[in-house]
């Protein structure tokens, strides 16, 4: 997980250069749109972790 804002503040510097934009399509497009982008505006690390042990565990089985 990245944070976009932190990513783009060390990579570009001067804010008047850029901006977060957290829907899958890019921003200002005809295809712009925020539904299905929640989980990538508001990040739970601690849910990601959760999520990503509960799929190693899960894959563990099947092998």
């Amino acid at each position: 997980m990245v944070n976009q804002e932190d990513y783009l503040r060390s990579i570009i510097g001067d804010e008047k250069f850029w901006s977060t934009c957290p829907p899958y399509f890019m921003c200002g497009t005809p295809l712009d749109t925020d539904v299905g982008s929640e989980g990538l505006v508001k990040q739970d690390l601690e849910k990601a972790r959760a999520c990503s042990k509960k799929v190693v565990t899960t894959a563990k089985h099947l092998f």
